[in-house]
């Protein structure tokens, strides 16, 4: 229309997008099996520069957890910092991931999902020990019944999760990439598209089939990544 005259101002200058991640998912460029089972093997959380008093033993116990539900539940950073105590169930070794309801926004389905057996024992410990020291930090008033707690014995942060990756290597791991690198790997193992969908809460088959990746792809990934001339 600016070229045949027909306007001379910008449509698009003022427009505001609320939401501007992106969230296209390049399948290429995803985490391998490997690259997640070895980050979670050799995970230590860097140091804490703001030096808070319980960050030793506490803190590296709640941070092997939270990779824990990242890597082998898949659940997303808000799924993490809105968990209960009642969402975990030692007996069952589930978690439950309830289903949230906001006017105009759309979130995951509600789901359980099974626990690993790496997890059970760390969770088994920091629900004994470690989340009781954070827990009593608060005045009785402000405590609170989430299951991963903060510094301040509070409800943890979305940002922590980033922030956490970020410094403990070197921003080479992010928390939605790692998510749609489970998913991934999941369908390419052939396991049935509804099974995939029911694990990651998606609404529609279609937001699942989104991390599908064609024999092509593939060939064509690698053949950029190993051909002698690149």
């Amino acid at each position: 229309m600016v070229a045949i005259g027909k306007r001379t101002d910008h449509p698009c200058e003022t427009l505001y997008l609320k939401d501007q991640i992106n969230r296209a998912i390049h399948v290429e460029d995803l985490y391998t099996k490997e690259e997640l089972n070895e980050l979670y093997n050799t995970f230590e959380s860097a140091p804490d520069k703001r030096s808070w008093a319980v960050k030793s033993e506490v803190a590296k116990a709640r941070d092997k957890i939270i990779l824990g539900l990242l890597i082998y539940q898949g659940l997303t950073t808000k799924e993490i910092t809105g968990l209960k105590l009642s969402d975990i169930d030692m007996q069952e070794c589930t978690v439950r991931i309830r289903e949230e309801k906001l006017p105009g926004r759309r979130s995951n389905k509600g789901r359980i999902l099974t626990l690993k057996p790496k997890q059970i024992l760390l969770i088994h410990d920091y629900l004994k020990v470690h989340r009781k020291v954070l827990w009593k930090i608060p005045k009785p008033s402000k405590r609170t019944d989430y299951f991963i707690l903060n510094e301040h014995g509070l409800q943890l942060w979305n940002s922590y999760l980033n922030r956490m990756l970020r410094e403990a290597t070197d921003d080479k791991y992010k928390p939605l990439k790692i998510r749609q690198s489970v998913i991934a790997h999941l369908l390419k193992e052939n396991h049935d598209i509804r099974i995939v969908q029911e694990f990651a809460g998606h609404r529609n088959a279609g937001s699942t089939e989104a991390y599908q990746r064609t024999g092509l792809e593939e060939l064509k990934v690698n053949i950029e990544r190993l051909h002698p001339r690149q």
